[in-house]
């Protein structure tokens, strides 16, 4: 698509909201600051949202932005932890997550509907009308789900079509730190369309203005990536960027604007970002690729790749904002060196392909569009005598998809076996498994190494003593992971809280089931593979 026409569509989409954008307050009280930022990139999906910093503490009042109903609540161990939705007159949805607690009304309506289902995790849209004016507190923030500390995670989605929309239309934070570019990225494209990164290349900073020296790549097409990151007065976050240019002899190539997000769209945060510099700790934002025009935001011409023929010189210029319009420059020059023919050993697989391999009892399947780019497979079975396994590896790193594979082990597995994902760190990451005729089938979202264990380990739970107000305990299993938790004071089921990142479970005492004298605990805990643990305990 022309980048003309997308930003014609964005001004159309963003302009039926755009008499709204002035109406909303903040969440929070006191000067705003964010620990993240709209459409930051992260390993797997978009930062959906902003962080807004809570002091480090729990128990802030959190406001409604504006008069709105209760449109869903939903309580989960990860994620979004205790999150609240509240709809409004002007076509909008706020999302609050990472809650300690709702307000009252909510909250028995949330007990209620818990004891109605035997489960602590519950995600419901209220039967009654709860309605709130603007500025009234409907929560306090938390740290719950899958939170890294204390703070409130804040949305505001299109009702309708469920797009997420970037808050700082709606709620400004001060800033006048401008973006920092921290290191230019080269990537060469042969004519088969394989991809190699050529290395990372420093910037000289005067101001708010980068250059490098000439980088030289061979003669043929290249792209750019962008080591850069943002933050603001208040807060030690590295956060995301608002939009980029690159212009190529003073032509626009390719451009990024963080105004809407799909969450159809969360895979496809690895073509915006290098997954593989993620891993290193570092954001790169590519600005080219095959799949570049499909990401909401993104524009190219030429898909943004960029060409130069041996030696000639192109100009590069990029512009960078975050969303207060501070702006930083960078220019340098790419010299064309000698064309030569890339060599690698395996298969080119391409991503406009539909794509098979099999290596010793693994087979492996792509539907067309899976992958980001052309990648080269090279199958193989590695022994790890450590672990007794056969790793079945089909590229020596990990590649994200747009699209889940389709991968199945054969033969005889115990019911207490598990695929798992071989990570880069080597490590184990367990992947659902479901049985079919041939054995074990898969859908992982990241090309890689894959091998199946035998989980024989029970979940463990671990009483950690009592006080007046709570029973605490902690449940975690190793591998295959929770699946069920069941709790029983007295004989009947009761409701508990549990905090899958901290494996923290609690009980609290003025629960109905509990009785004056001693009272008889009972914990049962089932891992994915059906591993049963269970403790009992009178208090």
């Amino acid at each position: 698509m022309e980048i003309s026409k997308v930003v014609v569509l964005f001004c159309c989409m963003l302009g039926g909201l755009s008499s709204a954008f002035a109406q909303k307050i903040a969440p929070v009280e006191g000067e705003l600051s964010l620990s993240g930022s709209f459409a930051e990139i992260r390993s797997a999906h978009f930062h959906g949202g902003v962080d807004f910093r809570t002091g480090g503490v729990i128990g802030k009042p959190i406001f409604a932005i504006d008069d709105g109903y209760v449109s869903r609540v939903s309580v989960s161990p990860t994620g979004y932890g205790n999150a609240l939705y509240l709809n409004h007159p002007d076509g909008t949805t706020s999302v609050y997550a990472h809650l300690d607690s709702f307000d009252p009304c909510i909250s028995e309506l949330v007990r209620k509907e818990q004891y109605k289902q035997n489960s602590f995790k519950i995600d419901f849209s209220p039967a009654d009308t709860i309605y709130f004016k603007k500025g009234e507190v409907i929560a306090l923030s938390g740290n719950s789900g899958s939170s890294g500390g204390p703070h409130l995670h804040f949305e505001i989605r299109d009702t309708e079509s469920n797009l997420d929309i970037n808050a700082a239309h709606y709620i400004k934070v001060k800033d006048n730190i401008a973006p920092e570019i921290k290191g230019i990225y080269l990537y060469q494209v042969d004519m088969y369309g394989h991809e190699e990164r050529m290395g990372k290349y420093s910037v000289v900073k005067s101001g708010n203005r980068y250059s490098s020296k000439d980088l030289k790549v061979r003669a043929g097409l290249f792209g750019v990536g962008l080591h850069v990151i943002d933050r603001m007065e208040g807060s030690t976050g590295k956060l995301g960027l608002y939009s980029m240019k690159v212009y190529a002899d003073e032509q626009l190539i390719s451009s990024y604007v963080a105004d809407t997000i799909s969450f159809d769209q969360n895979r496809h945060v690895n073509v915006v970002g290098d997954y593989e510099a993620y891993l290193r700790n570092e954001t790169v934002y590519r600005t080219f690729g095959t799949q570049w025009n499909s990401v909401y935001g993104c524009a190219s011409e030429f898909d943004g790749y960029l060409g130069v023929e041996q030696d000639s010189l192109v100009n590069v210029c990029v512009e960078i904002s975050d969303y207060n319009g501070n702006i930083s420059h960078l220019a340098f020059r790419v010299r064309g060196g000698e064309s030569r023919q890339s060599s690698y050993d395996g298969v080119l697989w391409h991503s406009d392909e539909e794509n098979y391999a099999r290596v010793g009892c693994c087979k492996l399947s792509l539907d067309e569009a899976s992958l980001i780019r052309n990648v080269v497979v090279n199958p193989k079975v590695i022994q790890d005598t450590v672990r007794d396994v056969e790793i079945y590896s089909f590229l020596d790193k990990e590649e994200p998809l747009l699209k889940p594979a389709k991968v199945i082990l054969m033969g005889e597995f115990d019911s207490k076996s598990v695929v798992c994902r071989v990570n880069w760190k080597k490590r184990l990451r367990p992947i659902a498994s479901e049985r079919c005729d041939e054995g074990l089938s898969v859908a992982p979202t990241t090309l890689g190494a894959y091998c199946v264990v035998v989980d024989t380990v029970k979940p463990k739970i671990v009483y950690r003593g009592a006080n007046t107000k709570r029973l605490n305990f902690s449940v975690a299993d190793a591998l295959s992971g929770v699946d069920t938790i069941e709790v029983l004071v007295n004989g009947v089921w009761t409701l508990y809280e549990y905090d899958a990142k901290y494996s923290a479970l609690r009980i609290y005492r003025d629960e109905p089931t509990f009785m004056e004298g001693e009272d008889k605990i009972e914990i049962k805990v089932v891992d994915v593979v059906g591993n049963i643990a269970t403790c009992s305990v009178n208090i």
